[in-house]
This record gives C-alpha cells, sequence and structure tokens, in this order.
C-alpha cells in the first residue's frame, strides 16, 4: 500500500514537473518573443535616434548657417545703414552748398543788375537828375517850385504818366542873368519825366526832353528851332538848377 501511494505521489509529482516544466517553456517562449519584438524595436529607436541625431546635426548646421546669413545681412545692413547715413549727410551738405551758390549767385546777379543799371542811367543822356529822395517827394518840391509866378513858368502836369511838361519865354521882361543872347528872344520847352529809381524806393530819377526856339528880339517872326545842343543844354540846366532849389544836395548826378 505504502508503495502504490508512493507511486502514486510520484506520478502526481511527476505530472506537476511536466505541467510546470510545459508552463516554464510558454512563458519562456512568451519572453523569447517579447525580447525579439523588443530588440526589433530597440534597433529601430536607434535607427530612428541615429536618424535624429543626423537629422539634429543638419539642422543644427542650418540654424548655424541661417544665423551667419542673419549676422551677415545685420552688419551688411549696418553698413548700408552708414553709407545712407554718409551720403544723406554728403547730399544734405551739398544741397546746402548749392543753395549757398545758388543764393551768392543771385546775388551776385543781382548786384550786377544794379550796376548795369547805374550805368545805364549814368550814361544816358537824357538822364538829367538823380536825386537821394523819392519820387514822390521830388516831384512835390518840383511842382510847388513851377507854381511860383515870380519865376513865369508855365507848366502842365501829367500825373499817369509822371511828366511835367514845362514852357517859359526868355523875352525883355526876362531877368538878365537867364539871357545868353540880348538880340534874340527865346522860347524854351521842356518835359520832365520824374521816375522811380528800380532798385531803391528813396532814389529817384529825371528824364529831360528839351527843345528850343528863337526869333529876332521884338519881331513878329515864328520862333524857329534851335540846333546848337550847348545851348540847348545850357538853358536846361539853368532851368533844372532853380526849380531844384530845395532837393539840390541830394542831386547824385
Amino acid at each position: 500500500m505504502k508503495f502504490i501511494k508512493l507511486l502514486c505521489m510520484a506520478s502526481v509529482l511527476l505530472l506537476y514537473a511536466k505541467n510546470t516544466h510545459a508552463q516554464i517553456d510558454r512563458a519562456t517562449k512568451q519572453l523569447r518573443s517579447k525580447l525579439s519584438v523588443a530588440n526589433h524595436l530597440n534597433y529601430q529607436l536607434t535607427e530612428e535616434n541615429k536618424n535624429l541625431h543626423s537629422y539634429l546635426r543638419q539642422l543644427n548646421q542650418i540654424i548655424s548657417n541661417v544665423r551667419d546669413s542673419i549676422n551677415l545681412q545685420i552688419a551688411l545692413s549696418k553698413k548700408l545703414d552708414f553709407e545712407s547715413r554718409q551720403w544723406q549727410e554728403s547730399a544734405f551738405n551739398v544741397n546746402k552748398t548749392l543753395q549757398e551758390t545758388q543764393k551768392d549767385l543771385d546775388t551776385a546777379q543781382e548786384e550786377i543788375r544794379k550796376l548795369t543799371y547805374e550805368n545805364v542811367i549814368l550814361k544816358d543822356p537824357s538822364v538829367v537828375r538823380i536825386y537821394d529822395i523819392s519820387a514822390a517827394k521830388v516831384k512835390e518840391a518840383l511842382i510847388n517850385r513851377l507854381s511860383e509866378r515870380s519865376l513865369g513858368f508855365q507848366f502842365n502836369e501829367d500825373a499817369t504818366k509822371g511828366n511835367i511838361k514845362i514852357t517859359k519865354i526868355f523875352d525883355k521882361n526876362t531877368e538878365e542873368w537867364w539871357i545868353l543872347d540880348k538880340s534874340i528872344d527865346v522860347l524854351l520847352e521842356l518835359e520832365l519825366r520824374v521816375v522811380l529809381h528800380q532798385y531803391d524806393p528813396n532814389r529817384s530819377i529825371i528824364y529831360s526832353s528839351t527843345n528850343l526856339f528863337e526869333k529876332a528880339k521884338n519881331s513878329n517872326n515864328e520862333y524857329t528851332p534851335q540846333e546848337d545842343i550847348d545851348k540847348i543844354r545850357i538853358y536846361e540846366e539853368k532851368v533844372l538848377r532853380v526849380l531844384e532849389r530845395s532837393i539840390r544836395k541830394s542831386n547824385l548826378k
């Protein structure tokens, strides 16, 4: 009986051992399968990691290149900004110089025009006076003087043109200091034009046109034109000196 029990126990143990071994085999196979999967996965991860590192190196290189390019662009931009400021400053200086030069040129041209104008009126034989007084005051002084009855002038003023037409007869009733030749009577026609100086409102110019006519003293003959320029100028000057008494000191010609 004991033998049979032992044999049964051995059989049970053997069966248990076989089951256990089978379980261990199955577990081992499962572990090996999982290990294989894990190894395969690990290989894939390793390869992907390598690829990732390669990509990261490429990305870092790209970033470095981009950074270098940005730094180069920044340096170039700074250079361009500096050159632009220099150019703007240079352009400003050139423009300022041009403006100053143009201003100097305009001033010089204006001075040339003034000098040319002065030269023209000084040489113009019809300009008999240049007064350092405004045209309005000169004209007023001349009119006031012509209005003095004792001087014997007749005149007509054309206010629109600034002209004053003056006539005077030099005959036996004329004061002797007027007379150049006592054997003749003289008719003087003098037209004065008072003009504002082109560049100075406080100066004025007198243009004169003078005609002289003569006839034998106390005769009924008609007056004939006098062609002697010197005599005409003498009478013209005598009249001007009488008329300009109050403004003579301002005469520049």
